[in-house]
């Protein structure tokens, strides 16, 4: 508090002397405060001797205990001895930082006794017709939080905010993930990106035995002319931007090919470690068919050279020095030979599709839906499959990575030929060793010419 000087006049007249003011809780008044709260906003006091005047009033500054807000009044009150009542005596505000109730000029404590700051006024309906004034200082009641509205109040104070039934599941927030529910706007719809896959996971080659007119065949592509094509296995899934677009994620990429095997295999016959002389080349020696057999294990693998087998220059060099197949031309084939061909059929694959991959990714990025017209999840990922997504992208990127083996490898993907020769041979080098022991146990002389692998 605060006594201005020469404001004070004692009960005797006299303006100095000693004043007493002491604190008093609520509970040890012995009246009760006005107001239908029973009590002070803050701490009461008394001031004594009784009857001392005070012109101009004493400055009250008490502790905002009701936690009100800067700007808003409360009355001073004090007690009148001659009217047996709390009597006002002005109005405090709420200092700018919120801490303390002070009364305004020419406001405070004119006479010695009991007094204390009012409770707050009850604020005024602020509901479709509000008055001149209300608690939110701009003559309305302060807005609601979203999805909430108030209703009409009974015109004595704010009606309380309640669910706007008008806002279920609507956006709210400025962000399309969150929607009006119970009330609350809460998050529907996760603003995360699902975890993706950025490479494609191609699946070991399955084996199928299958009658052929050749050795072997690879298949990986869509749509491949084969016994069994490719399976590309892709999903997408969508998550929400709060800008209202359904945006999606690679989060399955998967390729089954298939190897087809010629079925049955004519293979040489097999006794331990000896090549057995079959009946049908009987009177053979054992070296000349050796030979023999050689130059047909390296025929049956060079049937994906352009020309034929005969191209290889492999194959030339042996007949151009006298080499030759077997009588009646008996062909062998080994499978172990065949799915080493394959096998490099399926490396390459990988590495076509796999340069075009990024391209594919991209679009995926791209691709989005509205929200509002695709309001859940699973209507986005409906209307995804409905316009063939993953689907036509999918079937882009197969174009583009059997385009890419057209140019590189040729239409059969052949090219260099030399290099499934050399897989093919490599495949079945346990055979050509066998034919060197043997060459070794019946002392056969070594081959005319060197001709290569």
């Amino acid at each position: 508090m605060i006594v201005k000087a020469g404001s004070v006049t004692f009960p005797d007249g006299t303006h100095t002397g000693p004043l007493v003011i002491s604190p008093v809780h609520n509970d040890r008044l012995p009246m009760v405060p006005p107001g239908a709260a029973g009590s002070f906003a803050a701490v009461g006091w008394t001031i004594q001797p009784t009857g001392t005047r005070f012109d101009p009033p004493i400055t009250v500054k008490i502790p905002n205990t009701l936690a009100m807000k800067p700007g808003e009044t409360a009355p001073i009150v004090q007690w009148d001895h001659d009217l047996a009542s709390f009597v006002p005596m002005g109005l405090g505000t709420i200092s700018e930082d919120g801490t303390q109730l002070v009364s305004d000029p020419g406001s405070g404590i004119s006479k010695a006794g009991w007094g204390g700051g009012g409770p707050p006024p009850t604020p005024p309906n602020c509901g479709v017709n509000p008055p001149p004034t209300c608690r939110a200082g701009d003559g309305s009641c302060t807005g609601c939080a979203a999805c909430k509205y108030r209703p009409p109040g009974d015109g004595t104070q704010c009606p309380a905010c309640q669910a706007d039934p008008s806002q279920v599941l609507k956006s709210c927030q400025q962000n399309a993930c969150k929607q009006c529910i119970g009330g609350n706007c809460e998050r529907r719809f996760s603003e995360t990106a699902p975890r993706g896959v950025t490479t494609i996971n191609f699946l070991a080659p399955k084996i199928v035995k299958a009658p052929l007119t050749e050795n072997g065949n690879f298949a990986g592509f869509i749509g491949t002319v084969s016994a069994t094509p490719g399976e590309w296995n892709f999903e997408i899934e969508p998550y929400c931007t709060p800008s209202g677009q359904w945006k999606f994620v690679l989060t399955k990429a998967e390729i089954q090919s298939y190897i087809t095997i010629q079925s049955p295999w004519k293979v040489p016959e097999l006794t331990g470690s000896i090549i057995s002389t079959p009946p049908i080349v009987i009177g053979i020696q054992q070296c000349d068919y050796l030979n023999r057999l050689e130059f047909v294990m390296k025929w049956t693998r060079s049937g994906h050279f352009a020309g034929g087998p005969n191209s290889n220059p492999v194959i030339q060099c042996l007949q151009a020095n006298g080499a030759g197949g077997l009588p009646g031309g008996t062909l062998y084939n080994n499978q172990a030979g065949t799915m080493a061909h394959e096998q490099l059929h399926f490396t390459r694959f990988q590495g076509y599709v796999n340069l075009k991959l990024a391209n594919f990714l991209t679009k995926i990025q791209q691709f989005s839906l509205p929200i509002a017209s695709f309001p859940t999840l699973q209507a986005a990922k409906a209307e995804a499959l409905r316009q063939r997504w993953p689907g036509d992208a999918k079937i882009i990127l197969n174009n583009d990575a059997k385009a890419v083996k057209d140019m590189t490898g040729g239409p059969g993907d052949h090219t260099p030929e030399s290099a499934f020769y050399n897989a093919g041979l490599g495949g079945i080098a346990d055979i050509f060793s066998l034919i060197q022991f043997q060459r070794f146990l019946y002392q056969c002389p070594p081959p005319i010419a060197v001709c290569g692998r």
